[in-house]
């Protein structure tokens, strides 16, 4: 069984699990595309890669409850629509996407960071819809590790009136280069 096979550790954030992986103190790790390539650049391998194999789940999201989208309607759809913004200025701005993670992470290695870039945006949505389908999938892995979340449904868990507008005022096309 996969439980007793292995020991699933919590480690920390994508940085600190590729550092884990280099130093020997864990044998693998789940790492984003970023991380990925950064080790399979020094030689370690990549065993799989979710971009690969076709796996849906939510890349970019926010949450919050119900009540709060019901007294802040105006705040959240500004929100919502700055988060659609920076996804299509990602979209069409590679370079300039690249210079700003790089920054970020505070790697100087641009072409691991290019990779990561054209690996996830052929999976990310042009238009941000929740990924509900992969949103179950997650449902589903919670349900058997814990035995919680056996009531939720996904599709009770989104919102989709705010790109649903976006969408029907032409946001999108207006915004494609």
């Amino acid at each position: 069984m996969p439980d007793r096979d292995v020991a699933i550790i919590q480690i920390g954030e994508e940085a600190q699990r590729a550092n884990a992986v280099r130093a020997g103190i864990v044998q693998a790790a789940i790492l984003g595309d970023l991380g990925a390539s950064l080790l399979e650049k020094e030689g370690l391998p990549v065993l799989g890669r979710l971009t690969d194999l076709g796996y849906r789940t939510q890349f970019t999201s926010m949450a919050t409850r119900r009540s709060y989208i019901q007294k802040n309607e105006e705040k959240v759809r500004r929100l919502v629509r700055a988060m659609a913004e920076g996804i299509i200025y990602a979209f069409n701005h590679k370079r300039e996407t690249v210079d700003v993670v790089m920054k970020y992470t505070k790697l100087n290695e641009r072409e691991p960071i290019e990779k990561a870039y054209d690996a996830v945006s052929q999976v990310w949505e042009r238009i941000p819809y929740p990924t509900v389908e992969g949103m179950r999938a997650d449902l589903e892995w919670v349900k058997g590790q814990t035995g919680s979340a056996s009531s939720l449904k996904a599709e009770d868990m989104v919102d989709l009136r705010f790109v649903r507008e976006m969408e029907r005022e032409g946001f999108f096309d207006a915004q494609r280069s």
